[in-house]
């Protein structure tokens, strides 16, 4: 990204918790977004992140896009070990899900540690950090992980 032969940036729009830089990929020609995500922990924040980031996708619709970052949600009760699930988790896993799907995402696998956050005594860990991506993205950069 900060090479101005592979991509230039366009526009820049900074709310709270994320970053979004709109930019052109200088090879491919391709209009591309990538939202770099740190959430809050309270699920209300989170909730209302979900929707103005689904908002800001539904505007640019022509665009490739990335999500990245530190969600600070799970998609499912096995990416946290060590804490209880509690009925606020599962109803949190499922709005996740919803904006995923809502927005057309795929998550992308990761490699090396199956968790990206643990407890300063290793007793808690959990799946928080991740990369989404469009459909069209994976279809030009299939290999991307």
């Amino acid at each position: 990204m900060w090479h101005k032969e592979v991509f230039f940036c366009q526009s820049q729009l900074i709310g709270k918790g994320f970053i979004v830089i709109f930019g052109k990929h200088m090879q491919t020609n391709m209009d591309i977004t990538v939202i770099n995500v740190y959430l809050a922990c309270n699920f209300r924040d989170k909730k209302t992140l979900w929707g103005e980031l689904s908002i800001i996708k539904t505007t640019h619709q022509n665009f490739l896009w990335c999500f990245i970052g530190d969600f600070n949600a799970v998609r499912r009760t096995n990416e946290r070990k060590g804490t209880s699930a509690r009925g606020s988790q599962t109803r949190e896993i499922c709005q996740f899900n919803n904006f995923i799907k809502g927005n057309f995402l795929l998550d992308i696998a990761i490699v090396g540690r199956k968790y990206t956050w643990f407890k300063a005594n290793r007793s808690a860990k959990s799946r928080l950090d991740r990369v989404l991506v469009s459909k069209d993205w994976i279809q030009n950069w299939p290999m991307c992980k």
